[in-house]
């Protein structure tokens, strides 16, 4: 191979080999930000994120990790309590029936959950309920609004027990478990088509309905419009509200908290113990349940690595990190889901070693197919002419006689291969063999024309002559 060429090679190897390491470099140094992850995320270096609680508890003793499965898979490994940190508000009410059961069983077996509300702003005093079983408001003709006007009066028409046929008919036993059926009701009858547009027709009992408690957002109040037209109500719906949360009754809790979220607790049991108001609306509430606990919060920031950076509340955070044990990080509501793939079942089953086995084979045929790995025939022993690839069986076997004998020894071997074919009834050969094996032994041809006029020799003596009588030409 020339120097050049070997250069060139050398050369583009290292640029890649530069590249491949600034690339991986670059992605490293984002995943340890944390800035592509969402908000609120124990993986965020940044100040929207909860790393820094997250490592805090770690090294405090905390047994602490961070869940990226379903709720059934993380409960087999038996955590000590589960945190959900800024779950959308509407969110709670998306739990399908078996990670409900799944969740009350835990907490009522002596575990803990912690479950932290998204910050939201207030709405406006004229925007539409936000509400998640609201009916939505469509457009319609006055044909339709016939037709869902003889809807509405059948369904007022049905019974109690007609009406619940098509629900859980379980005993109303939360004041929020009745405020979500009949919200339920409300949109089931305003559309028509609810039995086409949803798969799930039937009310099943949500967490916040089984817990009892609900939430509502504060309004935001009529302002005068500002000089440039726009409704001052418009900014602050884009803003949250910066207050404080103030303890109810004396404890170890911290006096205040600062409080960025519009939302507050509504339509609580009796059970919930409610820990700090904002503007005289409970924001922060706990209860005890069977054996566990229950601590719901409508705000994370005091709990982000910007609230702990500048408004610490040790004890309140104490209280949140609760009395130890193994602390389990849901993930998985913030869309951070770990699914299993070929490259999980070969860390699970242990199979790295055959991975690295195969990436060696690889590497091997791609090393075979770019450079021979017979050596070349040294120059002395140099063949005929240079290897030619054939097209069928015939120009094959040229070429293989020609990169396997060198030439010195072509006249040798092919005698030897005439020898052995010759059988006991040709003895009248023997004299020919006799004067081809002393020429043989007495000339030694190495170039191509020595080899060609030594070749016509032994011509010469197995065939003189094509005439009768010829022995040549006996059979």
């Amino acid at each position: 191979m020339p120097r050049r060429n070997l250069l060139v090679q050398v050369v583009a190897l290292a640029a890649l080999v530069l590249f491949s390491y600034c690339l991986v470099r670059l992605l490293l140094l984002r995943y340890e930000r944390g800035d592509v992850y969402p908000a609120y995320s124990t993986l965020r270096a940044d100040p929207l994120g909860t790393r820094a609680l997250y490592e805090a508890l770690q090294s405090n003793g905390f047994t602490v990790r961070r869940g990226y499965h379903s709720l059934r898979r993380e409960l087999e490994v038996k955590p000590d309590s589960i945190y959900y940190l800024a779950m959308s508000a509407g969110e709670i009410l998306t739990f399908d029936k078996d990670e409900v059961a799944n969740l009350d069983n835990f907490v009522r077996n002596g575990g803990r959950v912690v479950i932290t509300f998204e910050p939201e702003g207030p709405i406006a005093s004229d925007a539409e309920d936000s509400n998640p079983f609201a009916p939505k408001k469509k457009k319609t003709d006055a044909g339709d609004s016939k037709k869902d006007s003889v809807d509405k009066e059948k369904a007022k028409e049905k019974t109690p027990s007609e009406k619940d046929s098509d629900e859980d008919a379980s005993q109303l036993e939360t004041a929020q478990e009745k405020y979500e059926r009949d919200e339920f009701r409300k949109e089931k009858e305003a559309d028509p088509d609810w039995e086409k547009d949803h798969m799930d027709t039937h009310y099943h009992r949500s967490l916040a309905a089984l817990w009892g408690f609900g939430w509502d957002r504060e309004v935001q109040p009529d302002k005068t419009k500002s000089d440039s037209g726009k409704s001052s109500a418009d900014d602050a719906d884009k803003s949250l509200p910066e207050v404080q949360a103030y303890r109810e009754g004396r404890g170890a809790l911290d006096y205040s908290v600062p409080w960025k979220s519009a939302l507050y607790f509504a339509r609580l049991e009796p059970d919930w113990e409610v820990l700090y108001k904002a503007k005289d609306k409970p924001v922060l509430i706990s209860r005890p349940f069977g054996r566990g606990e229950i601590l719901v919060a409508t705000d994370t920031y005091f709990l982000s690595n910007e609230g702990l950076r500048n408004d610490r509340r040790p004890n309140l955070l104490s209280f949140v990190a609760g009395p130890g044990g193994s602390l389990l990080f849901d993930e998985v509501h913030l869309g951070t889901e770990q699914r299993e793939g070929v490259m999980s079942l070969a860390e699970k089953y242990r199979l790295q070693g055959y991975l690295y086995g195969m990436a060696c084979v690889v590497v091997l045929l791609l090393w075979r197919n770019s450079v021979p790995l017979v050596p070349p025939h040294p120059r002395g022993n140099s063949t005929l002419t240079g290897a030619v690839s054939g097209k069928d069986s015939r120009s094959g076997l040229i070429n293989l006689l020609r990169r396997n004998i060198p030439s010195s020894d072509i006249l040798k071997v092919s005698f030897a291969e005439w020898k052995r074919g010759i059988t006991t009834g040709q003895q009248h050969l023997n004299p020919k063999i006799a004067a081809m094996e002393s020429i043989l032994s007495g000339k030694k041809a190495t170039q191509s024309e020595e080899i060609v006029s030594l070749y016509r020799e032994l011509c010469a003596i197995n065939s003189p002559s094509r005439n009768k009588g010829n022995y040549a030409a006996k059979p």
